[in-house]
């Protein structure tokens, strides 16, 4: 009787065993699906996000850039009515840092400073030239009712970069007169601080990190905060995303989006153009997955089958013991 209950036993184990076996990896198969749709999700709102930004303020510089008070400046030589535009403009907005207009040589004629929520109008002592600076060149070529858009970056002031940081886009247009002359560009640095901040928000389950990444790997967003922007003022020794997963890197940093699942973690990523005309300045959008974490999800499922199994397993074996004895008798 105790050679048949051992049998009859090991074959019901060997059973259940198996059936809870593939109820737990469907289980985790369909958790990791989950996973994987969550993070496409969240990836794809932030980069439409920041496509409605991008938008927004493309129409709003092209409005600026066609304004009768803006096309009047060298008509007039007056430039009080476009500054006090200016200074309404971003009081209002509060998203943008300056307001500016350039003549064709480099010459700011018109800058309106947010000044941290004190908006001013800057004098024409401090008016400073920005020929020498590299978006500058870029607006050179600017035909009409085109735009530049820079990638995203630190703002500098007199060739230092300004403390605190500052996280700035450029939007810039050109503006031309009644004969349809070139006569200068319309400029609005475009404070980031509210896109990133959103970036980092912490997700409610499982803790993914939001990442993003200049073109060449650097941290904007960082798992760590002091790797943040660590390139602009330590560039020889900053940390990267390369150091950091190199074998991630590898997939990613020629691809524009994709799905990548190995040792280093779960990495769902994405590239944001900035310039529409020249993407050559991609952003990549990362979100992060630790493999620690999907391995404590696995534990956990197993957490919670074996209590189950355990008390199947007891059940059972009273009840196939009582079914022997009582056939037994």
């Amino acid at each position: 009787m105790l050679k048949r209950f051992f049998i009859l036993f090991f074959a019901s184990t060997l059973i259940f065993s198996l059936f809870v076996f593939i109820r737990v990896g469907l289980l985790y198969s369909d958790a990791k699906k989950q996973i994987i749709s969550e993070s496409k999700h969240m990836i794809q709102t932030h980069k439409e996000r920041f496509g409605l930004i991008v938008a927004h303020i493309k129409s709003e510089v092209a409005f600026l850039s066609k304004e009768k008070h803006t096309r009047a400046v060298f008509d007039s030589k007056n430039t009080d009515d476009l500054a006090s535009q200016f200074l309404n403009y971003i009081t209002n907005e509060k998203t943008y840092d300056q307001v500016r207009f350039l003549d064709i040589n480099g010459k700011e004629i018109v800058r309106v400073n947010y000044n941290n929520g004190n908006p001013k109008i800057v004098s024409k002592d401090k008016l400073q030239n920005k020929a020498n600076r590299d978006y500058f060149h870029d607006l050179i070529n600017l035909k009409k009712d085109e735009f530049y858009i820079s990638t995203l970056d630190l703002n500098i002031e007199n060739g230092e970069v300004e403390l605190p940081i500052k996280p700035t886009i450029r939007f810039a247009t050109s503006v031309f007169d009644a004969n349809n002359k070139k006569i200068g560009y319309i400029i609005v640095n475009y404070l980031a601080d509210n896109f990133l901040n959103e970036l980092k928000k912490p997700t409610p389950v499982l803790e993914r990190k939001t990442l993003l990444l200049n073109k060449d790997g650097y941290y904007i967003i960082g798992l760590d905060k002091e790797k943040e922007w660590d390139f602009v003022f330590n560039k020889e020794a900053a940390s990267n995303f390369a150091s950091d997963f190199p074998v991630s890197w590898r997939e990613l940093k020629d691809a524009t989006s994709g799905y990548i699942e190995n040792d280093e973690g779960v990495i769902e990523h994405l590239n944001i153009c900035t310039n529409s005309n020249d993407c050559k300045n991609n952003l990549k959008l990362v979100v992060y997955l630790p493999q620690s974490k999907i391995i404590d999800m696995l534990v956990k499922f197993l957490t919670h089958a074996i209590p189950f199994y355990l008390i199947f397993l007891m059940f059972f074996g009273v009840v196939l013991n009582w079914y022997i004895y009582l056939n037994a008798l």
